[in-house]
């Protein structure tokens, strides 16, 4: 549901770890076309990654930014943010935080007694993002939490009209009410989306090079797979008959599979029976084997 934004004073303080990007894992897995697609979205001012829970969307980026030489800001977005001058708070902290006077015209408006319309707002960041000294990413994760209508029209304003230099990176659910064929008319959009998200043995896990000469690397790429796939049992079961023949045959690693597919079977909404079948059969054979 989409509300209209009441006015409100900023937020007295701001949580700070709202505007970290999250830790790298201590294992990766290298994903090149991934990158290769989410860097293609540095020749549009818009990239917008959508897909449901559970594709690894946050980890994707994060790991395409950390291989980027870019001033990066971060904002981690819920619905508590949903308020036009917190969000434009937090979006003026997150800019402060890669150009420490950025943004001040913005902060004014928004400091004075009463809060200017989303369209005039909107301009005004777009004005302050035009003086930045140098290029920007600006990542937004979880846009899906915001509902509240005048955030989204000062955002769309900005996706159409960003100056050159600065990029929105919008990581979210559900596609955001935003003029998205128009942006991709004017190709000023790069959109990936979970078939894009998806691991592939053949084009990702094939690609790292040493990460699959060793068993450890096999087993990072599979915890990877399971990362990016867990509510998409079906998938899951065909990417691993693919995978299996081309994989060293250790019994350590047929074991790990398994317990995947009996976790995933058992407590993921629609299963696939087949997949519980296909773990119950690998277990048993694990056993054998160690007996």
């Amino acid at each position: 549901m989409i509300e209209r934004s009441v006015r409100s004073h900023p937020t007295p303080f701001l949580l700070l770890t709202k505007l970290q990007r999250p830790r790298a894992a201590a294992v990766e897995v290298s994903r090149p076309r991934l990158l290769e697609s989410l860097s293609a979205g540095l020749t549009c001012p818009l990239v917008l990654v959508s897909a449901s829970a559970g594709y690894g969307k946050t980890t994707a980026v994060n790991q395409w930014l950390n291989s980027l030489d870019l001033p990066i800001a971060w904002i981690s977005l819920d619905e508590r943010y949903g308020d036009l001058a917190n969000f434009l708070g937090y979006f003026l902290a997150a800019l402060r935080t890669v150009y420490p006077e950025a943004g001040e015209t913005t902060r004014l408006m928004v400091k004075g007694p009463v809060l200017p319309s989303p369209s005039r707002l909107a301009d005004a960041l777009l004005h302050d993002l035009s003086e930045l000294p140098g290029p920007l990413v600006l990542a937004l994760d979880d846009y899906h939490a915001i509902h509240t209508l005048d955030v989204h029209t000062v955002m769309a304003r900005l996706a159409q009209y960003l100056p050159a230099g600065s990029h929105l990176v919008v990581v979210t659910r559900v596609d955001p009410p935003w003029p998205l064929e128009r942006l991709r008319s004017r190709q000023k959009i790069v959109e990936l989306r979970s078939v894009d998200l998806r691991f592939s043995i053949a084009g990702d896990a094939a690609t790292s090079g040493a990460k699959t000469e060793t068993l450890r690397g096999e087993i990072a790429a599979l915890r990877s797979g399971i990362a990016y796939t867990v509510n998409d049992v079906e998938h899951v079961l065909s990417w691993a008959k693919e995978a299996l023949p081309r994989l060293r045959p250790d019994m350590q690693y047929v074991m790990g599979l398994a317990q995947f597919y009996y976790i995933s079977g058992l407590h993921t909404t629609g299963h696939s029976a087949e997949a519980v079948e296909f773990a119950h059969r690998q277990l048993g054979l694990q056993r054998e084997r160690r007996g």
